[in-house]
């Protein structure tokens, strides 16, 4: 009888433990433009980044701020999603070879002119980690899902 009672209770709980915490990890992720890096175990920094004059930038990864507004939450049933539609959110978070085709203007160079062309450009971009994986985040989720386990064993 007070398995079923605690099994009911359980199951009601369960959507709002879901939703809760995928907003936890939306937070956690949101929370890699504070730190300027990812926590997994511990914080990884982010490779600095510099602006023309070599000065060193204060917030990496922020040029419009629109990568870390677009991180969004999904939950379905029993499943929760943090995610974005940000065309670039994925070379930022796993780093890698970029590969596009820039467009040059016409220009004066040593008394020339450069007609305007395209030229292909590959650059490699850093790991700059906002979201992924992470064992503290596993931490504490565990802690509110024990919390929440708790208030219905103990009967709160």
């Amino acid at each position: 009888m007070v398995i079923e009672e605690h099994m009911k209770a359980i199951e009601a709980m369960l959507p709002d433990l879901v939703a809760e915490l995928t907003v936890e990890a939306r937070n956690y992720f949101d929370r890699s433009w504070s730190d300027k890096g990812f926590t997994d175990e511990v914080l990884e920094k982010w490779k600095p980044v510099y602006d023309k004059s070599g000065k060193e930038k204060d917030r990496p990864l922020v040029q419009s701020g629109a990568l870390r507004r677009s991180l969004r939450t999904e939950v379905t049933g029993s499943v929760g999603v943090v995610y974005t539609e940000v065309a670039y959110a994925q070379i930022h978070n796993e780093g890698g070879a970029q590969r596009y085709t820039a467009a040059v203007r016409e220009h004066q160079r040593k008394g020339k002119t450069v007609k305007a062309h395209t030229r292909r450009v590959e650059r490699m971009m850093p790991k700059r980690q906002f979201m992924g994986t992470s064992k503290r985040l596993d931490e504490i989720m565990t802690g509110i899902i024990e919390e929440r386990l708790k208030a219905i064993f103990n009967g709160v």
